[in-house]
């Protein structure tokens, strides 16, 4: 978690689709970046625990950007579209999407999560993101635009499973043990 920016540059150079981002504490580079993406950006803790959000202009204010002085915070341009989060168990992947009307699912305690079968181009993709990172277990987090376009946001190296594997019904422990115990 603490590479994220270093990450997402590993994922761009591999040929996947990442979101532009800007990880910085100074109030004139966001402005810049906010104006670059016509205000359609969010914001993130460069090292996670909290949720995203969407940047406002009550964000944008003298005061607000002052804070920033106090740590970096990572920006991103706004990616439209579905969640879809894989779980990436040695050579296996395990896919679904998350319905909701919230930016973060993770706020949203009504979303729903329904297995689903990835392109083969996007698979290929996920296998990709782990092989890069050095992961043979992640919780890879994707968008799905309106398009169709598949825009990978973060591959993440401990990613909490239980629940997501509660209502998939997806094996994800077992083969996390088999993966363990070769």
């Amino acid at each position: 978690h603490r590479y994220k920016g270093h990450q997402l540059s590993m994922l761009h150079r591999a040929g996947l689709r990442v979101p532009e981002t800007l990880i910085s504490n100074d109030g004139d580079e966001v402005l810049r970046f906010y104006e670059q993406h016509h205000g359609q950006i969010i914001y993130k803790p460069v090292r996670g625990g909290a949720h995203t959000s969407k940047v406002t202009e009550e964000d944008l204010t003298e005061s607000r950007l002052a804070e920033l002085s106090e740590a970096p915070v990572q920006f991103q341009e706004f990616i439209p579209g579905d969640d879809i989060r894989v779980y990436l168990v040695g050579d296996e992947l395990f896919a679904a999407e998350i319905l909701t009307e919230v930016l973060d699912f993770r706020r949203d305690r009504n979303a729903r999560i329904n297995p689903i079968d990835l392109p083969s181009a996007v698979a290929r993709d996920c296998l990709t993101l782990g092989k890069t990172l050095g992961l043979v277990f992640s919780g890879i987090d994707i968008r799905r635009t309106p398009a169709g376009e598949y825009v990978f946001l973060e591959g993440n190296p401990s990613p909490m499973f239980s629940y997501f594997e509660k209502v998939t019904g997806y094996p994800i422990s077992d083969r996390l043990v088999d993966l363990l115990l070769l």
